[in-house]
């Protein structure tokens, strides 16, 4: 437990100093000191610990201490409803209470009177006393006999007869019997006469006290018990209604220092919980103590709310409710594209279809004709110069060369790009902005996402068809993720998915708020250099030290550029603080072969080359784990899957052509001649297989995912049998 029960404190103790005094050792998240209804301490409260470990810490340090000159004992507090505690006030209360007797007031202080004329016979001085009176204190020196304790008794009353006045008639002999009655009757009674036997109300009312109050009170109080029971058993019927329609509880008195994973963590042990709800502060951006949290099965959330509730978490005791649903939209008369719109929306926040790097295939081609200074016609256009590339092809083809550039920026702006390949759990600050029409500025963005909150970053890959944004404030990012979902920004479309956790380093302050890679237009050196596009070898990048700061990229690559294989020269930057846009070099690069021999020998050439009046330092460099790696290929052949059934085998030959030879490319079709769907892809060697698997596992051809993956065995007839099955069992 994180919450301790503090004894023996002094009366005058406030809950300040009570904080201060325990701060000593942890956070304290709760302070409550008990008192009595009329505000005066009793003497013991509660303070509560974010975590168990320094509650213990505190208890160890502060147990048997003082606090100014009260000694303090401190236990580990128990949790409402705890079978100890039961025990302890079961054991406590009597059976049947014993009521004070009711005359208790009425009578007589004996004892005060007599002791109070003792005192002062006392310490009465000898002149005042009496001569007798030391004989008497001799006397009252004899011990007494023990007093024996008087029966009770008994509260009947005897009625008593009153005696009738004497009359002369009585004795007067010579009366007969009926004159002596005659004179003895009366014709009328008078009312104020006393009667013979007169009994007084308060006598009857005594008599049966004892027979008729007892029961009436009991019968009271068991009336009220059944109807507090009553009215419990109706609110928990209602409570456990609205936990069932609903799925959600209200979580009140949290630690303003909780957070949404740490809630949804306790809440786990539950059942599966979809959402976890923080409301915060539009001013301060600090939270409110309040929690809202939705199972996704409803009997999963009455566990909850009955485990939980009175439960201790990080100090406080906890107070959860059963929460209504949210309020549904009216139902209004819509056409079925907008019932599809709305679909779509309400499933933006589920696991996206789309690749993770998808980039719309008119932002593609407008990137490259622009950086490139290359028409569009020739990009999707007739071939012209004899190559035989279709335009799905040149496409496909650009849109690989677009991944790998956005890669490799958000691999110098510290991006996790394994955490593309492998996604386990996404987080809520951290928004990928796809299908952005080209042109698109950073300023743009964040004027789009700046309605819902504050916006932390926005980065922007040099192709200018993607972005990142993050929001601080959790609650902000998913109402800004809400409203923006499938919005029609500009002639497009905005598709965002959920970053993976990790995927965005923590901000630093010296970094730029926007980062834009968008830079001129770049001429390629020949038309053919759209279909070039040769990657380094997994072993032939260089790693180059001792660089000159004013050493740029285009002079490492002009000193690399003659020697056989080279393929990029890149200088490893970082922003600069002082002017927001700019970069600084860090005082090395890489530099990329096609083969690793070529890497050898450019490193045994270079090695102490002297560039800007710096000696460079020149190694292979090591892959790190900027990149889910691919597992070693069986053999050269591959799998391609979600293959567009409009996609020829020319196509494919042209497409996996460009990254290795080919030995040999088949396309299964069907009885009527329409593709089925997949194609096998073998290459020469192993290693242009590796290359092309790990350049072509983005590329989108025809509008559709290329999914890549290795043939079951060497000749690809295991993979063909497993897909035959599938297509049968479909």
């Amino acid at each position: 437990m994180s919450r301790l029960i503090v004894k023996g404190l002094p009366t005058y103790l406030t809950d300040a100093r009570l904080r201060e005094h325990f701060a000593q050792k942890g956070t304290v998240t709760d302070v409550k000191l008990m008192r009595r209804p009329d505000g005066t301490s009793r003497r013991f409260g509660f303070v509560g610990f974010r975590t168990e470990a320094e509650a213990e810490a505190a208890r160890a340090y502060f147990d048997r201490t003082y606090m100014d000159t009260s000694r303090i004992s401190v236990a580990m507090a128990k949790q409402i409803g705890d079978e100890e505690l039961e025990a302890k006030k079961k054991a406590g209360k009597p059976d049947t209470p014993v009521a004070p007797p009711k005359d208790t007031k009425k009578q007589p202080k004996e004892n005060k009177g007599a002791s109070f004329e003792e005192f002062m016979s006392v310490m009465a001085p000898k002149l005042k006393r009496k001569s007798w009176m030391n004989n008497e204190d001799l006397g009252a020196q004899v011990p007494k006999e023990p007093d024996t304790v008087p029966e009770p008794k008994k509260k009947r009353k005897q009625e008593q007869a009153v005696q009738a006045p004497t009359d002369g008639a009585a004795a007067d002999e010579a009366l007969s019997d009926l004159e002596y009655m005659r004179r003895r009757m009366r014709h009328k009674v008078a009312g104020d006469e006393p009667k013979a036997f007169e009994q007084s109300d308060e006598e009857s009312e005594s008599d049966d006290e004892d027979a008729e109050e007892a029961p009436a009170a009991e019968e009271e109080a068991a009336a009220r018990r059944r109807a507090q029971l009553e009215e419990k058993q109706r609110k928990d019927e209602e409570n456990v209604d609205t936990i069932m329609e609903s799925g959600r509880l209200f979580v009140r008195n949290l630690p303003f220092s909780a957070t949404e994973d740490e809630l949804a963590a306790m809440f786990e042990s539950y059942g599966s919980v979809e959402q976890v709800h923080i409301p915060v502060d539009a001013q301060t951006k600090t939270s409110k103590g309040l929690a809202f949290v939705k199972f996704a099965d409803p009997a999963h959330a009455l566990l909850a709310y009955r485990g939980r509730d009175g439960a201790i978490f990080q100090g406080r005791l906890l107070h959860v409710l059963p929460a209504v649903d949210l309020a549904p939209k009216p139902l209004a008369s819509s056409t079925l594209k907008q019932k599809r719109w709305e679909a779509k929306k309400a499933m933006a926040g589920k696991d996206f279809q789309w690749g993770m790097l998808y980039m719309n295939s008119d932002a593609v081609a407008s990137s490259i004709s622009d950086r490139f200074d290359v028409p569009k016609s020739v990009l999707l256009g007739t071939d012209d110069d004899g190559t035989g590339a279709s335009p799905a092809v040149r496409l496909a083809l650009a849109e690989t060369r677009i991944i790998q550039e956005t890669k490799q920026f958000f691999a110098d702006h510290g991006m996790h790009l394994d955490a593309l390949e492998r996604v386990k759990t996404r987080t809520d600050d951290t928004i990928l902005v796809k299908n952005i029409p080209y042109g698109t500025g950073a300023d743009e963005i964040r004027a789009l996402f700046a309605r819902y909150g504050d916006v932390a970053r926005v980065l922007i890959p040099p192709s200018n068809t993607i972005a990142v944004v993050e929001m601080p404030v959790v609650n902000e990012a998913r109402a800004a993720f809400r409203a923006l979902a499938y919005k029609r920004f500009k002639d497009a479309v905005l598709y965002l998915e959920k970053a993976p956790t990790g995927f965005l380093p923590p901000r630093d302050a010296s970094q730029p708020e926007t980062v834009s890679g968008v830079q001129g237009k770049q001429a390629p050196d020949s038309s053919r250099a759209l279909l070039e596009t040769n990657e380094a070898a997994a072993d032939g990048t260089l790693y180059i030290k001792n660089l000159s700061f004013a050493t740029t990229s285009e002079r490492l690559a002009d000193a690399f550029r003659a020697l056989d294989g080279f393929v990029f020269a890149r200088v490893q930057t970082k922003p600069d603080p002082k002017q927001p846009g700019h970069r600084l070099s860090m005082g090395y690069g890489f530099v990329g072969f096609t083969h690793a021999e070529h890497a050898q020998r450019a490193q045994e050439v270079m090695q102490a080359h002297v560039l800007d009046g710096h000696t460079l330092a020149v190694s292979l460099a090591r892959r790190g784990h900027d990149e889910a790696p691919i597992p070693r290929a069986p053999s050269a052949k591959m799998l391609v899957k979600n293959m567009p059934f409009e996609a020829t085998k020319k196509d494919i030959r042209e497409l996996f052509g460009a990254h290795g030879v080919l030995k040999s490319v088949r396309v299964p079709k069907q009885v009527h001649g329409r593709t089925r769907g997949f194609a096998f892809v073998e290459f020469v060697s192993r290693r242009e297989a590796e290359n092309a698997m790990a350049a072509l596992r983005h590329t989108h051809l025809l509008g559709r995912h290329l999914v890549l993956e290795w043939a079951g065995d060497a000749d690809g007839t295991a993979g063909v049998e497993e897909l035959r099955a599938k297509t049968r069992g479909a």
